[in-house]
């Protein structure tokens, strides 16, 4: 009876050893199915993220222009070939990215503060102008009350000049007449003889009226001399404003058109700042 007991036993045993065997196999088949998705996954997305690192290097490489230091025969890295290369090839590229975003918002800052300086320059020059065209007002305005003072200093002259033309003509008048009295337009008029010192004293009248007519002659030659003077500062005085206002206007016209040059200048590196951060996205 112990033989077959012990054979019973050892059939049991052996029995359930082999129910083990299997449950251990299929247990490792499934874990070598599990292992199998789980390296399946793992190679997508695997070669999801080199190709999204691809094409980011592509788009930095665009962006940031062809490296120098690498020669023109040699292919660009790559992740699935020798992924430590490529890791140090992209950060390189990234490093030139950023340091053509600081050149560009260096150069920005450039154009903006020599935009601003422009700008300052130009209310300053503006200013300038200002006072200058103030300046050249007084002096038209002082010109002008001159001129109309000088006029009017040559129209009383006249007038002085006239009235003793008229006196000296009047005088002559009174010599001819005392002179030849029977020069009458009245034939049978009488005319009374009139005495030596009456017409001593006519021709001291005359005499007097004669140079104070000559001194009116020569103030009168004077004050339009002067005149012509002020007339010529006031047109010198003209001219100069204008070929100042002139100037001032192409100087204007110069600095507008600068400042427009800068302002699209910086709105082309904005935009093409902006065009290649789009590209990077």
């Amino acid at each position: 009876l112990r033989p077959t007991q012990a054979l019973r036993e050892t059939q049991q045993e052996l029995n359930s050893a082999r129910d083990r065997l299997r449950a251990v196999e299929s247990q490792l088949s499934t874990d070598q199915r599990a292992v199998s998705r789980t390296e399946n996954q793992y190679r997508d997305q695997l070669n999801e993220r080199n190709t999204l690192l691809l094409t980011v290097y592509q788009a930095v490489d665009k962006v940031a222009g062809a490296d120098k230091r690498k020669a023109s025969t040699s292919e660009p890295p790559k992740p699935f070939s020798n992924f430590p290369i490529f890791h140090d090839r992209l950060l390189e590229r990234l490093k030139g990215i950023n340091q053509l975003h600081m050149l560009f918002e260096r150069r920005t800052k450039e154009l903006e503060e020599r935009f601003v300086d422009q700008l300052q320059t130009l209310k300053r020059q503006q200013e300038s102008r200002n006072s200058q065209v103030d300046r050249f007002e007084a002096s038209l305005k002082m010109a002008l009350e001159s001129q109309k003072q000088w006029r009017q200093r040559v129209q009383q002259k006249t007038l002085e000049l006239e009235q003793a033309k008229s006196e000296v003509s009047s005088l002559q008048a009174q010599l001819r007449h005392s002179s030849n009295p029977n020069a009458s337009p009245d034939p049978n008029a009488t005319s009374p003889v009139r005495p030596a010192w009456a017409e001593a004293t006519t021709q001291a009248r005359l005499r007097t009226a004669e140079a104070k007519v000559a001194t009116l002659e020569r103030r009168l030659a004077a004050t339009q001399e002067q005149l012509r003077e002020a007339e010529t500062r006031l047109s010198e005085q003209r001219t100069k404003y204008g070929v100042a206002e002139g100037k001032w206007e192409a100087r204007v016209r110069e600095l507008e058109q600068r400042v427009r040059a800068a302002e699209e200048k910086v709105k082309r590196e904005r935009q093409g700042a902006k065009e290649r951060v789009a590209e990077l996205e």
